[in-house]
C-alpha cells in the first residue's frame, strides 16, 4: 500500500515548524514593500507643498538688445527755431478774416 498524507496520523509540530510554515514567501514580501513604497511616495507627492502648482512656468533667455543704427535713425540736424511761430495765437491767417 503506497504512503498516502491522507492515510497519516497527524502528528504534533514544533513552534518552530510553525513559524517556518507560516512565514512570508520571497514574492509577497517583495510586493507588500513595493505597495508600501509606492503608498508611501504618493503620500509625500500629496501633502508636499508646491508654490507654483498647477501654473505654467516657462523661462527663456532673452539677449540684450542691440541698438540699431540706419539712415533713418540717425538724428536730424539741429536748426535754428523759428521764432515767429512761437505763440500760434499771434500767427493769424489775416487774409481769413
Amino acid at each position: 500500500m503506497p504512503r498516502d498524507e491522507l492515510r497519516q496520523p497527524l502528528r504534533k509540530r514544533t513552534l518552530k515548524q510553525r513559524l517556518m510554515a507560516r512565514r512570508p514567501s520571497l514574492f509577497s514580501a517583495t510586493a507588500v514593500s513595493l505597495v508600501a513604497a509606492f503608498l508611501a511616495g504618493g503620500a509625500w507627492l500629496a501633502l508636499t507643498p508646491h508654490p507654483l502648482a498647477g501654473e505654467p512656468v516657462v523661462t527663456a533667455a532673452i539677449p540684450p538688445a542691440v541698438e540699431v543704427s540706419t539712415a533713418s535713425t540717425t538724428p536730424a540736424p539741429e536748426e535754428e527755431p523759428d521764432l515767429a511761430f512761437d505763440n500760434p495765437e499771434e500767427v493769424i491767417d489775416q487774409s481769413a478774416v
